[in-house]
């Protein structure tokens, strides 16, 4: 009686061996030893997918470990890109100022203007307002789109009850509990 065994590749990371033992009785023909080796690479083609899908698996795997740092990170910097309003100042440059510049020995130098009085103007409290009004849209508009995302949908009940649907679920609050 003669033994074959074969040894399929080991994943390392896996430390999977598949060993294949096809037990071929002495006295067969030639015929026979063909059938007998197609059978044993049909079982070797058929490891080597389960292998291959097992490695699939585990990337998947390594994949889903990162997800909850970079979840968090995303999550930790969100208020901050959605709520983010900007310095509005209330100076700015006079537009009809005549530039005042150091005077720089290379022609490769850049021109370096000097800080002189009367170069700032005071905003206007209409320009204020106006700015103001503009970056508060632009923050109505981010919080627009991330509810969007979200799917989210408010419903408000008489009595005070509100009921929130978003695509991770839905929640009722009541009374004086929100």
């Amino acid at each position: 009686m003669l033994t074959l065994k074969l040894a399929v590749a080991v994943l390392p990371l896996l430390s999977v061996a598949v060993h294949l033992t096809v037990v071929i009785p002495s006295g067969k023909t030639d015929g026979e030893y063909d059938a007998y080796t197609a059978e044993i690479t049909e079982r070797k083609k058929a490891a080597e997918d389960e292998l291959a899908k097992l490695e699939d698996a585990r990337r998947y795997a390594e994949y889903l470990d990162e997800m909850p740092p970079l979840v968090e990170d995303y999550l930790r910097e969100l208020p901050e890109i959605i709520d983010h309003m900007p310095r509005i100042r209330e100076h700015v440059l006079d537009e009809n100022r005549t530039p005042v510049y150091v005077p720089t020995k290379s022609a490769k130098s850049y021109k370096i203007e000097v800080v002189v009085p009367g170069m700032h103007r005071k905003r206007t409290p209409k320009e204020m307002e106006e700015l103001r009004g503009e970056a508060e849209r632009e923050r109505a508009g981010r919080y627009r789109r991330a509810y969007e995302m979200l799917n989210l949908k408010v419903v408000d009940y008489p009595g005070g009850t509100l009921e929130i649907f978003w695509t991770g679920g839905s929640c009722k609050l009541s009374g004086t509990r929100w």
